[in-house]
């Protein structure tokens, strides 16, 4: 068993948890609620059962996958949007998919109100968008085959191998960072952009690329789900990089709406169901709740990413 640890400031240590199989994390009948955020405004049901259209990803097993018999998406964000949204808000929720590349554009368009999909919280999206949050943090972390002699998750070991990540997300940053200025000579390894996640681990499987990186949590969502956890393995990582932090996303225009979900965002952080939502969606991965939290738990939300083009700098979620 493989176990997940992140630091919440500065650099971060990923220990994973990589279960062969889901389990039971055990909840502990007495949580400490977090510190409060600044002061926001209560939820309010003066409309009756407004429709709430959530965009969400449908590639993401245990965080957000619409199996082939469901009408709902499920995973542990579809569960989070419901109980913020719907049980504290009192919103009737419905949802619509999404992926890395049109969630911008869909909400821009009207076509969905929010969108709940693994979505790190930046200044640069700050500008364009506005976000309720956070209501998750990770590190980053790598994927291999099962069969990938890799043992080490450092820039050596990493030396000449075809690293595969995501276009337009935060990893594909990370590796920027990574591989220094334009037009060094020594490149640390070789940077491999795909479409989606599913693109990367085809590439894995056939050999073309010998690293997926991507973020922790999205790795442990298919390193424990079938058919990944006979296909993949998870190595340590630690590139010295900050937590990301994921933000329900909102146009500049619903900064009301944001406000609201920041707060029942608070109330759904402060008691149990954060914790058993998780642990029921991550199984024995979850199984040491303190762990678990420090891990991927941010404590409170940050009420200044609900203002469009925002100069506030990041604050860790931990």
């Amino acid at each position: 068993m493989r176990r997940i640890l992140s630091t919440g400031n500065g650099l971060v240590l990923v220990l994973l948890l990589c279960a062969c199989g889901p389990g039971t994390g055990r909840v502990d009948p007495s949580p400490s609620p977090p510190a409060s955020n600044t002061a926001s405004p209560s939820p309010s049901r003066s409309t009756p059962n407004p429709q709430l259209i959530v965009g969400f990803k449908n590639n993401q097993p245990n965080l957000s996958q619409l199996p082939a018999d469901a009408s709902e998406p499920v995973g542990f964000e579809p569960s989070m949007a419901k109980a913020v949204l719907s049980d504290l808000l009192g919103r009737q929720v419905t949802f619509s998919p999404i992926n890395v590349n049109s969630w911008e554009a869909q909400l821009d368009k009207g076509k969905i109100q929010v969108a709940v999909s693994t979505i790190s919280y930046t200044l640069e999206r700050n500008a364009t968008h506005i976000f309720a949050g956070p209501y998750l943090q990770t590190s980053l972390g790598i994927m291999v085959g099962k069969d990938s002699p890799l043992t080490r998750a450092d820039l050596d070991g990493l030396k000449n191998l075809n690293v595969c990540y995501v276009e337009k997300t935060t990893a594909a940053d990370a590796v920027k960072k990574l591989l220094g200025p334009e037009g060094r000579g020594d490149k640390p390894f070789n940077a491999i952009p795909r479409q989606n996640s599913d693109d990367c681990l085809t590439a894995i499987r056939d050999h073309s690329d010998q690293v997926f990186l991507s973020d922790a949590v999205i790795l442990l969502g298919r390193s424990i789900a079938t058919p990944g956890r006979d296909l993949y393995r998870y190595i340590d990582y630690d590139p010295g990089s900050s937590p990301q932090l994921y933000g329900i996303a909102l146009r500049p225009e619903d900064s009301a709406l944001c406000l609201q979900i920041d707060h029942a965002l608070d109330q759904y952080l402060g008691d149990e169901r954060w914790f058993r939502s998780f642990s029921t969606w991550f199984g024995s991965a979850a199984g040491d709740r303190a762990l678990t939290e420090h891990a991927y738990k941010p404590k409170q939300t940050i009420t200044e990413w609900c203002s469009p083009k925002s100069s506030q700098q990041q604050r860790p979620g931990s």
